[in-house]
């Protein structure tokens, strides 16, 4: 264990060093002894894990610049209530993981904050104040971002735009839950060129619709979470070119449960979905009715067989049709892709 202070000042900063990681309890006002304090207890310390437990209220920004280059693992908690400001102003490009306000609270003013973590693969960003909704479209490296319970100042309408993380092919887990104000739409090229995309988790925010377009770049998805926003339909086209997918959350929308969604009672049955658990707010009759319930679609017209086929395991193809995937969709029809019907019983 390692400290610094003098007869002025209580002890700044205690280190101590834990199975490679290093918990840093900073205790002081002054800027001087927590910066000497941190030097002296990681600069010989090889490729670590940094903890920094802020028990004090700071009146300068806390800089991330004095940390030394061989931090792998960041994680900053404040034990205070009033939040603290993160600076960064040169490059961290050691760091692999930043984890930022899971205890307490903490604001980002500089917009350029993120620019300084080049080879960054994971962030978790809790209870703090942002700027506005922040541009990582560069941090190619990235595969996790989560931001929870934050607050983006500058941003009265917020939407997402293809800025945010456009691009970002290695990105797997991408989850924006709760922020004030709550996000109130998505651009159709919000998540373009995320190829890799596994999880997608938006949920309690404000979001109206979304486009058949949004998803057209994320192949690989295979879990969505869109409950607790303001959606009231969805298009049938948004999931049928995501053969990956297995489990949608849409809960707690108010649905209008027209002939338009009658697509749900077939995806139901096609994936491990929260979909029965869609209760419909419109129109008044339907009300507190399960949107999968196939009652209420009995005058509705037939399905086109397009929409009897949304993945392969969809057991609703008319016999003797089959569900086939074709160029990321899946249609019903007689036989594979790329091969005709020559009989009631061949296909060449």
């Amino acid at each position: 264990v390692a400290g610094v202070g003098n007869g002025d000042v209580n002890l700044s900063v205690t280190c101590g060093c834990i199975d490679s990681t290093v918990t840093c309890d900073i205790h002081t006002k002054v800027k001087l002894y927590i910066d000497e304090g941190i030097r002296k207890c990681i600069h010989k310390i090889d490729k670590t894990s940094l903890a920094l437990n802020i028990n004090t209220s700071l009146e300068e920004p806390f800089s991330l610049d004095i940390l030394t280059d061989n931090i792998l693992y960041l994680d900053i908690h404040n034990l205070q209530a009033v939040p603290v400001n993160i600076t960064a102003t040169r490059n961290l490009a050691d760091i692999r993981t930043l984890t930022i306000g899971i205890q307490g609270n903490f604001s980002i003013t500089n917009n350029s904050f993120f620019y300084y973590f080049p080879r960054i693969e994971k962030i978790s960003i809790y209870n703090t104040i942002l700027q506005s909704i922040p541009s990582l479209s560069h941090l190619h490296t990235l595969t996790y971002l989560g931001i929870q319970n934050s607050v983006f100042l500058n941003s009265p309408n917020t939407q997402i735009e293809e800025e945010f993380v456009g691009g970002l092919y290695q990105l797997k887990y991408l989850q924006i839950s709760n922020p004030s104000p709550p996000i109130s739409s998505i651009s159709d090229l919000a998540l373009r060129g995320l190829s890799s995309l596994a999880t997608l988790m938006l949920d309690y925010n404000n979001i109206h619709s979304v486009s058949e377009n949004l998803l057209q770049y994320s192949h690989q998805l295979n879990s969505l979470s869109l409950c607790h926003n303001n959606i009231t339909y969805l298009h049938f086209r948004t999931f049928q070119q995501l053969p990956f997918l297995t489990w949608i959350d849409m809960t707690d929308n108010p649905f209008n449960c027209s002939c338009d969604l009658q697509w749900m009672y077939t995806a139901n049955h096609a994936y491990n979905t929260s979909l029965m658990s869609i209760i419909c707010k419109y129109p008044a009759e339907y009300e507190e009715s399960k949107a999968t319930s196939q009652d209420l679609y009995t005058l509705c017209p037939p399905l086109p067989l397009s929409l009897q086929c949304l993945n392969k395991s969809t057991p609703l193809c008319p016999s003797p049709l089959s569900c086939y995937n074709t160029a990321h969709s899946y249609q019903c029809s007689t036989c594979p892709p790329g091969y005709g019907q020559v009989s009631d019983s061949r296909c060449l």
